[in-house]
């Protein structure tokens, strides 16, 4: 029996690389984030494992300009 692998990020690089490789060995499914928060949830009992590969540009450049500031803060402190 093979597994079921649902991947998270149609439009991703690593999400849609992930899929042409894994399609061939395991029973995948690919979702964008959208069409993914759509899903019944009777589908998902299913499955045996999730990848999510997708995020949002926003979400990154907040969460890199707080370690940035973090790191500066830090630096600043040690007189690096």
């Amino acid at each position: 029996m093979k597994k079921k692998i649902i991947i998270i990020g149609k439009n991703s690089f690593i999400g849609a690389n992930l899929f042409n490789y894994l399609k061939n060995r395991f029973n995948t499914k690919i979702y964008n984030y959208q069409t993914f928060l759509n899903v019944r949830p009777k589908l998902l009992l299913n499955v045996n494992y999730v990848i999510n590969c997708s995020s949002n540009k926003q979400y990154v450049k907040k969460n890199i300009l707080k370690k940035m500031i973090l790191i500066f803060k830090y630096q600043k402190r040690l007189k690096i």
